[in-house]
């Protein structure tokens, strides 16, 4: 059995071309629409898996679980090969209906014999603020700046 090392949940990932080296920019934990239901933006989610025994490939689901328990997404990851002793999955993420605020769940699923078994749970919380209320707090901000500060 594959063991799951770690996920990361990020805006984008890049993987350089020459070193295999992996970039997470701007990493996830949660975003802001101004109306519900919206539509998710893009997201990417890094997975490395490493090999335990003379298992050749891994695998893995990914699910979006919303805040009241459905499921806004699941998808199937094309099984890595696991003929090094480590492999990556890259799984783009976003398009799908956002219908709730409140904390998100992305499950890293492993196909174990015959059921599938959680290897990682990472939330990211779904907020709500009206176009009023985000150009009130814009003019706040900006307020704040442009006021001497007192010492």
């Amino acid at each position: 059995m594959a063991r799951h090392v770690w996920s990361v949940l990020a805006q984008m990932i890049l993987v350089d071309q020459f070193t295999n080296a992996v970039s997470f920019i701007q990493i996830v934990e949660g975003f802001t629409v101004s109306a519900l239901p919206a539509i998710a933006p893009q997201m990417m989610l890094g997975t490395l898996w490493s090999r335990q025994g003379e298992e050749t490939t891994v695998h893995s689901r990914v699910r979006v679980v919303a805040p009241d328990g459905s499921e806004a997404l699941a998808l199937d990851n094309r099984p890595p090969s696991l003929v090094e002793a480590k492999a990556r999955t890259i799984t783009h993420l976003g398009g799908y209906q956002l219908t709730l605020p409140g904390a998100y769940q992305v499950l890293v699923e492993q196909r174990i014999a015959d059921r599938w078994e959680t290897a990682a749970n990472i939330p990211f919380d779904v907020n709500v603020v009206s176009s009023a209320d985000l150009v009130a707090l814009l003019e706040k901000r900006a307020t704040a700046l442009s006021s001497p500060r007192s010492r």
